[in-house]
């Protein structure tokens, strides 16, 4: 009974001290570790803190200084944190097994930099050649600045690592030459004291690292998913307060939270040096995505920190809480009402019946707008032209049932779609029809007047004759009497008016190929309701989907239905059966798609890093086992940044696209090539060896400078370095030396090949 007493015991203390527990006010206590110490880097927390917005949450929050004792993983896996703010290594951490999440980052780009005194002459990365460079020996927290030195040709014996002194003193008496340094705190006593300083920022040669990681367990995030989410909206709401009152928010850390010494003006500095690295492009706070950890990754497999197996899965966090920028929540507390064009006959998709707009497209709206917290008035229409007017006008600010088009694309801007559909032709089965595109191509075909598939026929089958429609009803009575061959819709709304009017002998089919891609569309001149748009669709989860999907397509199909009528139970198992061998059809197409969107780049089409891996592991067996020579090409655009910068990312994306057809058309056809990521790319190049690589390199390195990528005076060149595979080769050691010719390409001018050293020579 004792021992009984004392597991008992155990049992409870662990329990309490694995969760966050209640105080005697209510409040759910949690702690929160932080990286440094005290200062302006943390402030959102403090603001979070002191405002009482942690308290409004029904949390009772314990910030904690960072000690040297502190495991900050370690800590928050066994429970002795709840939260903690962690650096960009963590993806270290997460691929090595740790099942931790991450929240958001604080700090879209790293502040760490290489500080040097202006009178060193030191102006760019490569003028620290034969240099004393004072950072930390931890290539990981350095990952940045390591791969800024690499893109510059510098080797670890090229310069003087010397142990970080974390003393300013000792470059100012020239113990150094340059220091790892925050942009935050060290230009701003050097500013003090008078002496001129140059920075070497890794972000202004391509190295974007997030900082400042807010994380937690995957234990505490399953168990307690209201606590995390509200210490996230909270700590959020702080961040927003404490960079739009940066004074005030200095002010307080000087009064409470000055553990340092620093002086306001040091801080008040801090804030504003802070706050130019915490926003994304678009101007969100917080934001963490996969395709910027990818290049993060890469970083760290460079620095030999990370094995190319590793799986990042689950690591980010997705809440239902939607972020939006200062300019965005004002226009939000001002509007209040969104008023939307809504079709009165549709159904299920979207309709007006008994004075009640009801749908999928109906609830989706519904869904959105409550994310947004907003009410919503319903204006009905009865065309599309109509809608159209009504927008232009100010009566509407959204249509939510639309479809991009050219031609509409003139008045109208486009979210990114929320619902998906196969457009499907109806046709009767007296009709002969072997279900082929080329059919339809001279048919008298029946489309709803508002319809975007009008416009998209109209251009499509010149020869056919397209009638306008004012329902589906419409359309598939004309389909009945014979005056048109197929009416074209989608595929629910035609059964639900096949079921609510007791239509027989009407198949439908998928002979179109073409998609149903729903979106909200605004006014042009409305861009920040569409960006707030387009930033709520992408909350959507999976369960949402299907919520909605299921509400309508399968709930409502039967209610009408009159079951002491045989032949209507018949008519309904027909259906059945052929709603689910088009089921059938449609999963077989998404799991093409699936497999195909799995192995290849969702931008340029061609194989992605995935696929890559796969390649470069037969390459790496054929070799060791027939000893046949392979090759690899590792190429990336020149200064892309700048088209990017200059052209905007829309343009950025269109030449990636452009130069992966030209590279396509100038190798063999055993050639493989993809996109290793961002503005990178590899080509695998099988019976090949390094003279041959070399020539083709330079084949299209020429090729790709002498075409016309359409940026008129901006021309686009691309650098190479080649790498032949060696017996002791692993796809990183390969891929390795491929990068580190890239760079000595980079640093002898661009738009030029180098051709990696040996694996005994780089040794």
């Amino acid at each position: 009974m004792k021992w009984f007493l004392v597991l008992l015991i155990a049992i409870h203390s662990t329990i309490a001290f694995a969760l966050p527990t209640k105080t005697a006010q209510g409040k759910q206590a949690v702690s929160l570790q932080l990286l440094w110490k005290n200062q302006f880097q943390f402030a959102g927390y403090y603001i979070a803190k002191e405002k009482g917005f942690y308290n409004e949450a029904g949390l009772e929050v314990d910030i904690r200084e960072f000690s040297h004792q502190v495991d900050l993983v370690g800590d928050v896996l066994e429970g002795k944190s709840d939260f903690a703010v962690g650096r960009s290594s963590l993806l270290i951490e997460k691929a090595n097994g740790k099942d931790i999440v991450a929240l958001f980052a604080a700090y879209q780009q790293s502040p760490l930099m290489l500080l040097s005194k202006a009178s060193s002459g030191i102006k760019k990365p490569m003028d620290l050649k034969g240099k004393r460079i004072m950072i930390t020996h931890d290539a990981e927290q350095v990952a940045e600045v390591m791969a800024m030195l690499l893109q510059a040709g510098l080797r670890r014996t090229d310069y003087e690592h010397q142990h970080h002194s974390f003393n300013l003193q000792d470059m100012i008496e020239d113990k150094t030459d340059a220091m790892g340094s925050y942009i935050s705190n060290e230009p701003f006593q050097m500013e003090q004291l008078g002496i001129p300083y140059t920075i070497l920022h890794p972000a202004d040669f391509g190295f974007d690292m997030y900082a400042d990681i807010l994380f937690t367990s995957r234990k505490l995030l399953d168990e307690q998913p209201d606590l995390t989410l509200q210490f996230y909206e909270a700590s959020l709401k702080g961040w927003h307060y404490a960079f739009d009152h940066i004074e005030e928010t200095a002010q307080l850390i000087y009064s409470h939270y000055n553990s340092q010494k620093r002086s306001l003006d040091a801080l008040i500095y801090e804030g504003n040096a802070l706050k130019k690295l915490a926003f994304d492009e678009k101007g969100y706070f917080g934001t963490l995505s996969p395709e910027k950890f990818e290049s993060m990754a890469k970083l760290y497999l460079i620095i030999g920190a990370l094995s190319p197996n590793y799986d990042f899965k689950g690591f980010i966090y997705k809440p239902e809480v939607v972020m939006f920028t200062e300019r965005e929540r004002a226009y939000l507390s001002h509007k209040g009402d969104i008023t939307l064009c809504a079709s009165r006959d549709w159904m299920p998709y979207q309709g007006i019946k008994e004075n009640n707009y009801q749908g999928l497209v109906s609830d989706y709206m519904s869904l959105l707008l409550d994310k947004l917290d907003l009410t919503i008035t319903v204006m009905p229409s009865d065309s599309w032209p109509q809608t159209l007017n009504m927008i232009r006008s100010g009566l509407c600010d959204i249509a939510p049932g639309a479809m991009a088009t050219p031609k509409r694309g003139q008045h109208l801007a486009f979210s990114r779609p929320y619902l998906s559909m196969p457009a499907v032709v109806a046709v009767h089965n007296r009709s002969q029809f072997s279900d082929t595109a080329e059919q339809l191509a001279d048919k008298r075909l029946a489309v709803r007047s508002d319809s975007a598939f009008y416009e998209i026929l109209v251009n499509r089958y010149p020869n056919a004759t397209i009638v306008p429609v004012a329902s589906v009803s419409d359309g598939l009575r004309r389909l009945e009497t014979g005056d048109v061959f197929g009416f074209i819709d989608a595929p629910a709304s035609i059964s639900y008016t096949m079921q609510a009017e007791h239509l027989m002998d009407i198949t439908l089919y998928n002979s179109l190929n073409d998609q149903w891609d729903l979106s909200v569309a605004v006014r042009r001149d409305n861009q920040i309701l569409l960006d707030i748009i387009n930033r709520v669709i992408g909350t959507l989860s999976p369960q949402e989907h299907n919520a909605i999907a299921n509400h309508w397509l399968n709930i409502r199909y039967a209610y009408k239905v009159d079951y002491s009528r045989v032949w209507l139970v018949g008519a309904l198992f027909l259906l059945i059966l052929m709603l689910v061998a088009y089921r059938y059809k449609v999963v077989a197409g998404y799991n093409r798609q699936l497999k195909f969107m799995a192995q290849h780049d969702a931008l340029t089409g061609i194989s992605n890093r995935n696929k890559l891996y796969e390649y470069l592991t037969n390459s790496l067996e054929i070799y060791r086992r027939y000893e046949r020579p392979s090759a690899v090409i590792f190429f990336d655009v020149d200064d892309f940044k700048q088209v990017n910068d200059q052209h905007g990312h829309n343009e950025g994306d269109r030449i990636l696209i452009t130069l992966a057809d030209v590279v396509k058309t100038a190798i063999r056809k055993t050639d493989q090539i993809g996109r290793w990521g961002g503005e990178e790319f590899l080509i695998i190049l099988p019976e090949s060896d390094l003279e041959m690589a070399a020539t083709l390199a330079e084949k299209l390195r020429a090729t790709i400078a002498q075409h016309d990528f359409g940026l008129g005076k901006h021309t686009i060149t691309c650098s190479f370095g080649i790498a032949q595979v060696q017996q002791a080769d692993t796809i990183a050691s390969l891929i390795h030396r491929a990068d580190n010719a890239l760079y000595q390409a980079k640093n002898g001018g661009k738009n030029c090949v180098r051709a990696a050293e040996s694996a005994a020579e780089s040794a």
